[in-house]
C-alpha cells in the first residue's frame, strides 16, 4: 500500500468510494464535496491524498486552506472529506493518511488543522475542541462538539470568537 498525492483523474475512484463508504443520504453529497475539491484550485494549494494498492485507491482525505473571514489570513487548514473503502476499514488506513497530511502541512508551516468529526477519533490526532472554540465555523452546527483544531505551529490567536472561511466547495451550509 502507498500514499500518494490525489490526481483530477483519480476523480471518479474517488467519487466512487465515498459513494461506498458513506451512509446512503449523504453519500451523494459528500462524494460530489471529494470531487469539487480535487478540481478546485486554491491559494494556498489544497492536499488531496489517496492510499492505493494494486492500482486500487482504498482511502482518499482533503486538506483545504481556511482563511480569517475578517482579515484574509490564513488560519491553517481543513479536514475534509474523508473516506476509506468499507472492505479496508479498521486497518488503520485513514489514520495514516491524517497523519501524512499533519506531517505534510506542518512542514509547510501552516498554524493550524480543523475538522468537524467524531470526537472520539479525530481526539487521538490531538485534535481539541478548545483549540478550535476559538474559531467560529462558517455555518452553524449540528453537532458543536464536532468542531475540533489542531495547532501545527505558533500562530497568532484572533481574538476570540474569530469566523472563519473556507474554500468554495465547502462554503454550503448543508455540509456543515
Amino acid at each position: 500500500m502507498q500514499i500518494r498525492s490525489a490526481q483530477p483523474l483519480d476523480a471518479p475512484s474517488i467519487h466512487d468510494l465515498h459513494l461506498n463508504a458513506f451512509p446512503k443520504e449523504e453519500a451523494a453529497s459528500v462524494a460530489q464535496l471529494a470531487c469539487r475539491l480535487i478540481k478546485e484550485p486554491s491559494t494556498p494549494a489544497s492536499l488531496h491524498l489517496v492510499a492505493e494498492e494494486a492500482q486500487q485507491i482504498l482511502a482518499h482525505v482533503s486538506f483545504s486552506p481556511v482563511f480569517a473571514k475578517s482579515s484574509l489570513d490564513l488560519l491553517g487548514y481543513i479536514l475534509a472529506p474523508l473516506a476509506v473503502q468499507p472492505h479496508n476499514q479498521k486497518q488503520g488506513l485513514g489514520s495514516q493518511l491524517i497523519k501524512q497530511g499533519i506531517a505534510q502541512l506542518t512542514e509547510l508551516s501552516a498554524p493550524l488543522l480543523f475538522v468537524y468529526g467524531d470526537p472520539k477519533y479525530y481526539c487521538r490526532f490531538g485534535f481539541r475542541e478548545q483549540v478550535a472554540a476559538q474559531y467560529l465555523p462558517a455555518y452553524p452546527l449540528n453537532y458543536p462538539s464536532g468542531w475540533l483544531a489542531l495547532p501545527l505551529a505558533d500562530s497568532n490567536i484572533l481574538p476570540a470568537p474569530s469566523p472563519i472561511r473556507c474554500v468554495p466547495a465547502l462554503d454550503a451550509p448543508n455540509l456543515w
